[in-house]
């Protein structure tokens, strides 16, 4: 007899898998296999269920075969990777062509990014998300983000915000919960002034999040829409730091931000 379904829970939907490893797009960015072994260690450890793709910009990606081919262990779980689009498109396809065949399927590309606002889906055969610098140029400033956000909503394109380094805003950037929170009230059609104050907010006790959905201040995003948001508007966030954030991202899978449940 089959027991009781899962109840769901819109922390596991919200959260898992949602942090890329953006290491290599850091200006200070290490080694290819230093970086390779950082996300190597991250995939072993008790946060590694909030872990999602390794960024790769596609010129590195020979680089990223080599490392790979030189340390990868029998048996290890393929690693899922997001290409970065750069430079060429038509120079990056190929690059990404080269890497399936020499590396699938111990390592397989699942999706790419670009800092273009254009979607190259139809050259790449693959999903293109665009990334959103939040830690500098223009969609540092709140508004911004906000209205990128909300045409985000309208168009279709979905979106991989890279450079925030904790749960809620700190001093210059916003923070996991601001920006899934934002993504889906953008969605959901909400004001830009409401994108926008979702995206300034830098007080963790106005945010909870619990099996039925995130609640900010009195507005509730429920799960369904939460699901949604991850599928199609924001399938991952990125960092270039991340043991800290993935730690944090942990916490918001298993502590209750602002009330006991």
């Amino acid at each position: 007899m089959l027991g009781p379904l899962p109840l769901p829970d819109a922390r596991r939907d919200l959260l898992m898998s949602l942090i890329d490893d953006a290491t290599l797009l850091d200006p200070h960015a290490p080694s290819m296999e230093a970086a390779v072994a950082g996300y190597r260690t991250a995939r072993a450890g008790s946060t590694a269920h909030v872990l999602g793709s390794f960024l790769c910009p596609a010129s590195r990606l020979i680089d990223l075969s080599g490392a790979l081919v030189a340390t990868m262990a029998a048996g290890e779980t393929p690693w899922p990777i997001t290409v970065v689009l750069e430079g060429d498109l038509g120079a990056a396809v190929t690059a990404e062509q080269a890497f399936a065949a020499t590396m699938e399927p111990a390592a397989r590309v699942v999706r790419a990014a670009s800092l273009a606002a254009a979607d190259p889906a139809a050259a790449m055969g693959m999903p293109v998300s665009a990334l959103l610098d939040v830690a500098s140029g223009p969609t540092r400033e709140p508004k911004v983000a906000a209205q990128f956000l909300l045409d985000c909503g309208r168009t279709g394109l979905s979106v991989v915000p890279w450079g925030l380094d904790g749960a809620v805003r700190g001093a210059d950037r916003p923070g996991i919960l601001n920006l899934l929170g934002a993504a889906a009230l953008a969605a959901d059609a909400a004001s830009e002034t409401t994108v926008t104050a979702v995206l300034e907010e830098s007080d963790p006790a106005t945010f909870h999040l619990g099996r039925a959905g995130l609640t900010w201040r009195h507005r509730t995003i429920g799960a369904a829409t939460l699901r949604r948001v991850r599928a199609a508007v924001m399938p991952a966030v990125a960092t270039s730091h991340p043991t800290a954030v993935l730690a944090d991202a942990a916490g918001l899978w298993c502590a209750d931000i602002h009330r006991n449940e």
